[in-house]
């Protein structure tokens, strides 16, 4: 059983409110998401030349 002690160490302190205290993350740009997916598109073709062999 779980002395009153450890179960203090163990509690996790959470707002009241749920989602209070996150920060609104901006949407990628653009240009941010070409990039990703031309490595996308490079990784994909790399990784089906190496299956090849």
């Amino acid at each position: 059983m779980i002395g009153n002690e450890a179960r203090d160490v163990l509690g996790l302190d959470t707002p009241d409110e749920p989602g209070s205290g996150l920060a609104e993350v901006p949407p990628p740009s653009a240009d941010l998401l070409a990039r990703a997916q031309a490595g996308w598109q490079r990784f994909v073709l790399t990784a089906r030349e190496m299956s090849d062999e």
